[in-house]
């Protein structure tokens, strides 16, 4: 492997008009596990100092030493005028709410913006209808749900690297295996995951990286995109249709099967005694069956006998027909109603727990044709409806009991995605589940990071946290800077972040060489301010100018120090043209991104 330089640049820290050290004042507001994983996100960045406004009585999860950073708490009963005061959200710069309650976030935000009108405000909301409008309506805000930055990690670890579609510069994307991805299509190389206990994120060379960033996704000569919603429609219809077939046909099977042995025995026994063909034979003995014999007088007593026993089974059997397709055809809309399991299935995935995860999650798994079965305790739940909107079965049950696994038909799927609110259900739900299945891979939602990291050691189970795969992107939000994706990498984040280059910044007169970090960063594309002109793969001697944007795969630190240098600086290097000659980055040449 070839020697890598690594760039450092020493800036020195904003000043304000007195030529004090002006330092970032970051208010975050909330109680639980996504507060504290931001705070940590925060104070890892430079010339920031984070506040900490936590309500009495309703400490978090995790203690404070855990946070590893300086901050300052501040403990009140209510965020109220009087709470906002005693953070100073006059002198901050942005402020987070990051409750449970959409309307207790929304009326905290809108008293922040009371007092303190220039401040950049982070809501966590789970409304999606709610959040938009707030988006639209309240300014200088940014509207985050942290479920939806973290189902994709899940939707991933169903298959490994279930592709993921992401939109980058206007052009879809997908992170996937490099396996389901021509050469020619790869844009960089994420992260090494295969034969290694922890992964390695933008390595070098990228084209170690098993897990990458494409344009095209294959797999058997088939390209995967996003579902539509005439493509979700058209789903649900189809398998609606094979679910009632399934049904019908599997109650109608010993019907069939009797009444074919009576046409046949009346075929073999007809043919010989009116010396008629096979198919006259099997001809009388079909209709005689279904609608009685006419009586003949004139016929032996043998085929009288015949007339009559075949007279009594029409009467029998046309009723018992009757009766059964009418009970077949109620059973299967009242099946098809209640969503349940109809016929046998395997190759699935369970998902467990359909609140605002379990839904998105089970949205992400059936637009991509994964088949799905989903389970809930509650049949009211956001997800029951969506579920049954789509045709997707579901069990309403506690699945915690191995009757309701069995529904589901666990014991034949191929992952259990166990999503509930409490990390002791999600445990013992997947524990259930490899007792049906052996075989089966166990995907959980788990709040507490240290019991997770004892659960997948000792149980093999893949582990996820909603609040550590979501914290990146709520601290990036409130840096007034768009991350456009986060790229989950077992439970290690990357964030693809879309970065403006500020006149008189220290990233002006750069090349693109100075900013490839293996490990930390690496550009992937500049939008150059020229129209819609983008350069992917831009090459090392690109020299950057004012009216670039970059889009990068970054760490929290590689992120943290590139917004640092694309801001405007008081003392910004010296300005090359931009039509001199490239150069190639100092000391020594690092490779572009992986193109392939």
């Amino acid at each position: 492997m070839a020697a890598v330089a690594t760039i450092v640049v020493v800036t020195e820290p904003e000043a304000d008009a007195d030529g004090v050290e002006r330092r970032r004042r970051h208010i975050v507001c909330g109680d639980n596990t996504l507060a504290y994983r931001l705070v940590t996100e925060l104070g890892a960045l430079p010339d920031t100092d984070v506040v900490l406004l936590s309500r009495r009585g309703r400490g978090g999860t995790i203690s404070l030493d855990e946070t590893e950073s300086d901050l300052e708490l501040i403990h009140v009963d209510e965020l109220d005028a009087a709470a906002f005061g005693r953070a100073r959200i006059d002198e901050s710069d942005a402020i987070a709410f990051l409750d449970q309650s959409d309307i207790g976030n929304l009326d905290a935000a809108l008293l922040a913006r009371e007092l303190a009108p220039g401040i950049r405000i982070v809501l966590r909301m789970f409304d999606e209808v709610l959040a938009e409008s707030v988006h639209d309506l309240l300014t200088d805000c940014v509207v985050l749900s942290a479920t939806a930055v973290a189902a994709p990690a899940f939707v991933s670890a169903v298959g490994g690297q279930t592709p993921t579609p992401l939109r980058l510069f206007g052009r879809p994307m997908f992170v996937t295996d490099r396996g389901n991805s021509r050469p020619e299509d790869v844009v960089c190389g994420l992260a090494v995951t295969q034969d290694v206990a922890e992964p390695r994120v933008l390595p070098d060379p990228p084209g170690d990286a098993d897990v990458v960033l494409t344009r095209v996704v294959t797999d058997a000569e088939k390209t995967v995109a996003p579902a539509s919603a005439a493509d979700v429609h058209r789903r649900a219809q189809r398998r609606a249709v094979l679910a009632t077939l399934s049904l019908i046909a599997l109650r109608l099977r010993p019907l069939v099967a009797a009444l074919a042995l009576i046409v046949i025995a009346g075929t073999f026994t007809l043919a010989p005694i009116e010396h008629v063909s096979w198919w006259k034979g099997f001809y009388l003995a079909m209709l005689s069956t279904l609608s009685g014999s006419s009586p003949d007088l004139s016929a032996t007593l043998g085929l009288q006998v015949l007339h009559i026993v075949f007279t009594i089974l029409s009467i029998a059997v046309i009723p018992l027909v009757t009766a059964a397709v009418v009970e077949i055809v109620v059973s299967a809309r009242l099946a098809l109603a209640s969503g349940g399991l109809i016929g046998p299935i395997d190759s699935h995935v369970v998902v467990v727990g359909l609140g605002d995860l379990g839904t998105r999650v089970l949205i992400a798994l059936d637009d991509l044709g994964i088949a799905v079965v989903a389970i809930d305790r509650d049949g009211h739940a956001r997800g029951v409806e969506v579920a049954r909107e789509r045709r997707i079965p579901v069990i309403v049950g506690d699945a915690g009991r191995q009757e309701t696994l069995r529904s589901a038909s666990a014991h034949t799927a191929r992952c259990v995605v166990v999503l509930t609110s409490s990390d002791l259900v999600n445990v013992q739900t997947a524990l259930l589940g490899r007792k049906a299945n052996p075989g089966v891979r166990s995907v959980l939602r788990v709040f507490d990071t240290e019991f997770a990291g004892r659960v997948q050691r000792t149980f093999g189970f893949t582990s996820r946290s909603v609040s550590a795969l979501a914290a990146p992107s709520f601290a990036a939000a409130m840096l007034d800077h768009a991350v456009v994706a986060t790229i989950p990498v077992r439970r290690r984040v990357l964030l693809v972040a879309e970065i403006p280059i500020e006149p008189r910044s220290l990233l002006e007169g750069c090349v693109v060489g100075d900013l490839q970090r293996p490990g930390a960063t690496r550009v992937i594309a500049i939008r150059t301010g020229r129209g819609a002109q983008v350069l992917w793969a831009p090459p090392v001697g690109r020299r950057l100018t004012r009216n670039d944007t970059l889009l990068v795969v970054t760490n929290r630190g590689g992120l943290g120090d590139l917004l640092h240098r694309a801001a405007a600086s008081e003392h910004p290097p010296p300005i090359t043209p931009y039509d001199a000659p490239p150069q190639m980055p100092r000391p020594t040449t690092l490779g572009s991104v992986d193109a392939g």
